[in-house]
């Protein structure tokens, strides 16, 4: 695990010392990480419309990272700000957060297994144990010297699912674990919810390309899909 690990931060340190962006190489270096990545797909569009940042695709199962388009067999392909690792998320995410050395500015997780029944709710990962972990996945502020970057300053995690309900837990769940770090580390004024306690999640309007097969297959059928952005100092579903 900590060799996937050790290889996205030596992919990340790379592309950041060949770029003119002014990141900052001793401190945190900024990613955007696709978790859950699947055959690649979102990773490699994530990729092409942020070439600025690197964007690493993390998925447990090697038979679906090598069936992609963008898959390991096929890596010469893809774009250079994009790479593919197999690894288990848990163990991914708590090496970020101990770590320090890479700094999550977008999260996607995209159509995770919803685990619909009651009896499932600790295998979402809002019930996972591992949970609280994502509100730190930023490790602080890193610094830009030339600041005319594209990407966000301040961390937001992307969550898209066909079950709202699956949203709206996750909210609810995003919510309480920042409501805990806050009362461990209190502020004067709580950075991890929106000012409003109320959230509405609409439904995502789906004119652009997927981003994912699951995601060509609801458009296929008309399934509606949505939306959660939540972050420091926002929550929104939408």
């Amino acid at each position: 695990m900590r060799e996937a690990y050790m290889e996205a931060l030596e992919f990340a340190r790379k592309f950041h010392a060949g770029r003119p962006l002014g990141v900052d190489l001793t401190g945190p270096l900024p990613i955007i990480l696709d978790s859950g990545c699947g055959r690649g797909m979102s990773t490699e569009k994530l990729a092409t419309l942020n070439t600025d940042i690197p964007v690493i695709g993390v998925d447990r199962s090697f038979v679906r990272l090598t069936r992609g388009s963008g898959g390991f067999r096929e890596a010469s392909t893809t774009p250079s700000n994009m790479l593919l690792l197999r690894a288990e998320l848990a163990d991914f995410w708590r090496l970020i957060a101990s770590d320090g050395r890479l700094r999550v500015v977008e999260h996607y997780i995209l159509y995770p297994n919803p685990y619909p029944k009651r009896k499932q709710l600790l295998r979402r990962w809002h019930g996972h144990p591992v949970f609280p972990l994502l509100l730190s996945l930023d490790n602080g502020e890193y610094k830009i010297t030339q600041p005319t970057t594209g990407f966000a300053t301040s961390p937001t995690t992307i969550v898209r699912s066909d079950w709202q309900t699956y949203l709206q837990e996750f909210e609810r769940a995003w919510q309480t674990a920042g409501n805990a770090m806050e009362r461990l580390e209190p502020r004067e004024k709580s950075p991890w919810i929106s000012a409003s306690a109320k959230s509405l999640v609409t439904v995502v309007q789906m004119e652009e390309e997927p981003l994912t097969h699951f995601e060509a297959k609801f458009k296929a059928v008309g399934r509606p899909v949505y939306e959660l952005r939540v972050g420091k100092g926002n929550s929104n579903c939408r």
